[in-house]
């Protein structure tokens, strides 16, 4: 019971302290705060662990004082990365919808207290939401020429830095919130404006292919859930169409008329061959299912217009052998 009620108090004190970040600074306990939510990342109460990453994503680290930034951001930074990968669903779902918040309250430059003015990015219409400067493309290609904000352009660098160093202590178990983590960051952060940070850039070209590839791989490879993989293919998508937008965009930048021999180079052949066969590959997969399944009701058919009685099916036991099939018609 007071085991309990003090998990309860932890969070309300916790619940008090977001958005109170100056009174925290003021009285001298922000560091005990964070400290708190740092520690209680580890409890088994989720109503705690909630709001852990409610009050550390709420923290506007350009506003404290630069000790205490140096001391604590990256402590709760891989705390969130905690929470983010928790075996508790409810947990990393409220982990995953303030990703975007962290990123934008990180402070990972010396240009924080930079102002810069910028022209608007749809300078048409400004009452009528986004307008594409493409008309009918997908939403990952943009083809406006911005310029990204250079202070959430390097916050976005280190969190990816860190992200991806996190995720490779333990890559069977976090390939799956690695990629849930990676599309909820696209969507705020597309890889076509800040294509440096994904490694899409073509003025910076990755000879391994980046991101896009270790994606890719995990697409191959780890993502067993038709969830996991759409995720994943998602992923891939956003990363390549950024990767050929920055090359287009490149052309028409640096040259007024294009010669076909410098145009900028596609991916190694590996890396293409790969982007095109794997969903080819998950086309076979259905289609090897679809198949399966039509021969196995075709055999239930006959076999009740053959049966004297409408008895219960003998149930069919499926061959031993039916994941490796479906492994050699995947070229996996």
């Amino acid at each position: 019971m007071f085991p309990k009620t003090f998990l309860f108090r932890k969070r309300s004190v916790l619940q008090a302290a977001i958005g109170q970040q100056s009174t925290l600074e003021s009285l001298g306990i922000l560091q005990d705060a964070i400290n708190l939510a740092i520690t209680e990342v580890s409890s088994t109460f989720f109503l705690l662990k909630v709001t852990c990453a409610e009050f550390l994503s709420s923290l506007k680290w350009n506003r404290v004082e630069r000790s205490i930034r140096e001391e604590w951001q990256l402590q709760c930074l891989h705390a969130y990365f905690d929470l983010l990968f928790s075996d508790d669903f409810k947990v990393a779902q409220a982990a995953l919808s303030k990703v975007d918040r962290l990123v934008m309250n990180a402070d990972f430059t010396e240009y924080s207290g930079v102002f810069a003015v910028r022209i608007p990015d749809d300078v048409i219409s400004l009452g009528q939401g986004f307008l594409p400067a493409v008309l009918n493309m997908p939403s990952d290609y943009r083809f406006r020429g911005e310029c990204p904000d250079i202070v959430i352009e390097s916050n976005l660098e280190a969190v990816l830095s860190e992200l991806t160093e996190y995720y490779t202590a333990d890559v069977l178990k976090r390939s799956a919130g690695f990629c849930l983590v990676l599309d909820a960051l696209l969507k705020t952060f597309p890889a076509s404006l800040f294509s440096e940070c994904w490694g899409c850039s073509s003025k910076q070209p990755s000879p391994t292919g980046g991101l896009l590839s270790v994606v890719l791989e995990l697409c191959e490879l780890n993502l067993n859930t038709s969830s996991r993989l759409s995720t994943g293919l998602r992923v891939v998508a956003a990363l390549f169409a950024a990767f050929c937008e920055s090359n287009m965009m490149n052309v028409v930048q640096e040259q007024a008329s294009v010669d076909r021999a410098t145009l900028p180079r596609l991916p190694e052949q590996t890396l293409l061959d790969r982007l095109l066969l794997m969903p080819l590959r998950v086309l076979n997969l259905y289609y090897s299912l679809i198949a399966e399944y039509r021969s196995v009701t075709s055999q239930s058919s006959t076999s009740i217009l053959s049966r004297p009685t409408l008895s219960p099916l003998p149930k069919k036991d499926i061959s031993p052998s039916r994941i490796a099939d479906i492994s050699r018609l995947l070229g996996t």
